[in-house]
């Protein structure tokens, strides 16, 4: 039964958190590109393409597609589309950015399709434990931005499966053996019920040598 309980009023640590801007930048080969273009001008009577400084402010422009970065470049420069080359910059998106967007993305977002507006909040979420910080903090926070609403009601955190050092198992650390494996190997006495029923205890964590 719940009883009442005491909490700690966190606003003014938020608000000196907040102070800090979010890099959502990283320097990989994959991922969704940042919309972001870097200018390139063509003086008059000059034939070479002006790169511009990149620490200018007008130097970068941002759209939904090249055109409209484009327009938007034009529009800063006060200068013909003719004589402006865009360059998409290579970064991408740090993956937590483009994660949180998953309550509403699926469901269509940005455009207002009947899915969204019929299944959007959702009623549970669950998923493992390590990631509350990562990801479900900032599915709440983009949520309430772009809907004003929770994404869910609900979270439900399971347990993890870890290697026999008690480790997290994780492809960053090369550690996350042949799970199905482990399972449907006739000479482990476990199905895969089994394994799920066990997990499903939050604090539940399964060591496992089949790494």
């Amino acid at each position: 039964m719940l009883q009442p309980q005491w909490y700690l009023r966190c606003q003014d640590m938020a608000n000196a958190a907040m102070k800090e801007d979010w890099c959502i930048s990283r320097q990989l080969w994959w991922g969704h590109r940042i919309p972001a273009y870097h200018v390139s001008i063509r003086r008059p009577g000059v034939d070479n393409l002006e790169v511009l400084d990149p620490t200018d402010h007008n130097s970068w422009v941002v759209g939904h597609t090249i055109e409209e970065a484009l327009q938007q470049a034009c529009e800063n420069l006060h200068c013909s589309p003719d004589n402006l080359t865009l360059n998409q910059d290579n970064d991408v998106l740090d993956t937590w950015f483009s994660s949180q967007l998953f309550p509403l993305s699926v469901f269509g977002w940005p455009e207002q399709i009947p899915d969204l507006k019929a299944y959007y909040p959702g009623s549970l979420l669950e998923y493992g434990h390590d990631i509350i910080f990562f990801w479900v903090a900032r599915m709440v926070m983009i949520g309430l931005k772009l809907m004003g609403q929770l994404p869910f009601h609900t979270v439900y955190l399971h347990a993890m499966l870890r290697d026999a050092h008690d480790k997290k198992m994780s492809k960053s650390l090369a550690n996350n053996g042949p799970k199905q494996l482990c399972i449907a190997t006739p000479s482990i006495k476990c199905s895969s019920s089994k394994v799920n029923f066990i997990l499903s205890v939050h604090n539940n964590n399964v060591l496992s040598d089949c790494v």
